[in-house]
């Protein structure tokens, strides 16, 4: 039963490790030097719309993308517009909701 003892599956695991491309480590550099503060206003970009009354924002400063409920601006937005979102929650430095001050 030698067959048992080495997994072809655990050998192709290790060599098809997921390497980082050049520009996701550039984005991960650049976005660990930034720090975030509840309540501080960034600016973002208006990416697109999904279902019901949703917002997906790009963050200028560092690309992320978030979706957020937006019901009271959501027809006042349109996309590619530039906005003003506030930070109200963190989780571990990054951001996780945000709030559409100026649209």
């Amino acid at each position: 039963m030698g067959y048992y003892k080495t997994s072809p599956q655990a050998e192709k695991e290790i060599k098809d490790k997921p390497q980082k491309s050049e520009h996701q480590a550039k984005i991960e550099k650049y976005s660990s030097s930034l720090e975030f503060k509840e309540g501080q206003v960034i600016e973002a970009t208006v990416v697109g719309f999904s279902k019901g009354n949703k917002v997906t924002y790009e963050i200028t400063a560092n690309t992320q993308k978030l979706t957020q409920k937006e019901p009271k601006k959501f027809n006042l937005l349109s996309e590619g517009q530039k906005v003003k979102l506030q930070i109200t929650r963190l989780e571990e430095g990054k951001i996780k909701k945000v709030k559409c001050v100026d649209p």
